[in-house]
């Protein structure tokens, strides 16, 4: 019965990218206007090896995780947006500070913490506040803490206790409610037991033919994650919040007629999108994929 299994698995790989992708990720993904393409390609591998192991498909929350990336190295939501606010009151930060990670660090997270499903904690909600909507908000408040900050510089009341009490004022108790850990939540020690069995494999191709190679060995028995830069210069994406320079997106199979990669990209709203092989090899910088 396990080799049955294991043949079907294998004979489901071969399908079109498209019909691969309905396999593994039976749910689409949107990132928004939020600097988390990493978290999402690192959950869309993983969401795929428990396909492969289960034979079922899971749906893993981005949230959690992304959140999870914001609170490195802070004790609490208060503490992380203090210390962002106070970086703002120094200098200029740049629209997606801290936002940007490898998928390797974000697996990292998922071994140590684990990760919540999307039901339980859903990157968007219709009846509360999204990711998009709560990482804007925070922008925003860096942005006027630092333009008070520079009114203080210009007219010389610029100080350590001033900065501290600038920051306060912009303290929002419903953004730090709503970008905390939801805690207790027994499904993260669930997958962070899977994720345990792996290791986040990463590769920086020499050359596009290398990464062309080490692309279609892994597309063999599972999907690949990729640093592309200038993303959009290859594929325009219909409906895409923002054009980033540097994007993660997911390969999840290849379509040798056309010499075309289907993508998993969470910054389009298409479920899938078709681009050249040839010129996503070019601009492939790093190369992400799951092994024992």
């Amino acid at each position: 019965m396990k080799k049955t299994t294991t043949l079907l698995l294998i004979a489901a790989l071969n399908l079109t990218g498209l019909a691969q992708a309905r396999q593994f990720w039976r749910h689409e993904q949107k990132q928004q206007n939020v600097g988390s393409c990493h978290t999402f390609a690192t959950l869309a591998l993983l969401e795929a090896e428990y396909y492969l192991v289960n034979g079922r498909t899971i749906d893993l929350s981005e949230r959690d995780l992304f959140t999870r990336h914001l609170m490195r190295g802070y004790r609490s939501s208060e503490e992380m947006i203090r210390g962002q606010l106070t970086a703002a009151a120094h200098k200029k930060l740049s629209p997606f500070y801290k936002e940007a990670a490898s998928p390797v660090s974000d697996f990292d997270l998922v071994k140590a913490y684990g990760v919540a499903l999307e039901k339980e904690v859903p990157y968007e909600s219709s009846f509360s506040p999204g990711m998009s909507m709560l990482m804007d908000k925070l922008r925003n408040l860096r942005t006027q803490v630092n333009k008070s900050a520079s009114q203080m510089k210009t007219s010389g009341r610029f100080s350590r206790a001033a900065v501290q009490n600038l920051v306060s004022q912009h303290m929002d108790d419903r953004l730090t409610s709503k970008l905390s850990i939801k805690p207790n939540l027994s499904s993260r020690n669930s997958i962070r037991h899977f994720a345990q069995q792996f290791s986040f494999k990463k590769v920086k191709p020499s050359s596009a033919s290398n990464a062309r190679q080490t692309i279609m060995q892994q597309l063999k028995t599972r999907p690949v994650a990729v640093d592309v830069k200038d993303y959009s210069t290859l594929h325009r994406s219909p409906g895409a919040s923002i054009q980033y320079r540097y994007h993660c997106v997911v390969i999840s199979g290849y379509d040798s007629k056309k010499d075309q990669f289907i993508i998993r990209n969470s910054n389009s709203h298409a479920s899938s999108e078709s681009v050249s092989a040839e010129g996503l090899c070019k601009l492939a910088y790093n190369i992400y994929y799951l092994g024992k």
